[in-house]
């Protein structure tokens, strides 16, 4: 498993044990769209 597809699946586990969408957490990191899009994009591995 590459990294980012370890982080892409680690924030949709939380997002999902939360019930929070994954802007939420992005929000508060200050992390850009882009790099969120990035992350997702790799969710179609799993």
């Amino acid at each position: 498993m590459k990294i980012n597809e370890a982080i892409s699946k680690k924030l949709l586990k939380i997002c999902s044990e939360r019930d929070i969408s994954v802007n939420k957490p992005v929000s508060i990191s200050h992390l850009t769209q882009s790099t969120v899009e990035n992350w997702n994009k790799s969710k179609r591995f799993f």
